[in-house]
């Protein structure tokens, strides 16, 4: 009962636009994590009660996507690479579940950019280049990669391999 009033109050608080701005800003760190939060309710796109919330939430952040694949809200925080694999992940939970090529084709636009911007380390950084690495940011990557690998969306096995071995 409470995660149902939970997601209640989450559709409630969802921005005609259908991002989210709890905490000030339209993050899309924010936005994935509320998508997440009802398909781990078993709530997916195109049905059940809350089908507009979850098609709104996934329209806007395939509309933050750039040319190069980064999921850049609007308002962008220093660490967009933290935002763009959570965003990457609601992305990856929903593939499969929508007909929309748009889907299909920013997904997979994500997900190549987190495999080009991993550093000769193996790990990843808060901005979308190859460079340094931080814990944090690499293991939100990992997730995302995994669920992308799980979704039989190609991630090079050197990619993961290469994100082991920083981990360790």
């Amino acid at each position: 009962a409470a995660v149902d009033r939970s997601l209640e109050f989450l559709a409630s608080k969802q921005n005609p636009d259908g991002s989210w701005n709890m905490g000030g800003g339209r993050n899309n760190a924010i936005n994935a994590l509320a998508l997440l939060a009802f398909m781990g309710r078993g709530h997916v796109p195109d049905r059940g009660s809350y089908k507009d919330v979850l098609e709104k939430g996934r329209k806007f952040i395939l509309s933050t996507a750039k040319p190069d694949g980064l999921l850049a809200s609007p308002n962008p925080s220093h660490g967009p690479m933290y935002e763009h694999a959570l965003a990457t992940l609601a992305l990856v939970e929903m593939y499969g579940m929508t007909p929309d090529p748009d889907h299909e084709t920013k997904t997979r636009k994500a997900v190549d950019l987190i495999v080009k911007t991993q550093s000769p380390t193996g790990g990843w950084r808060y901005q979308p280049h190859p460079g340094d690495a931080d814990l944090s940011v690499t293991v939100m990557q990992i997730v995302a990669l995994r669920a992308a690998n799980n979704a039989e969306i190609t991630v090079p096995s050197q990619t993961i391999e290469k994100a082991i071995d920083y981990v360790k």
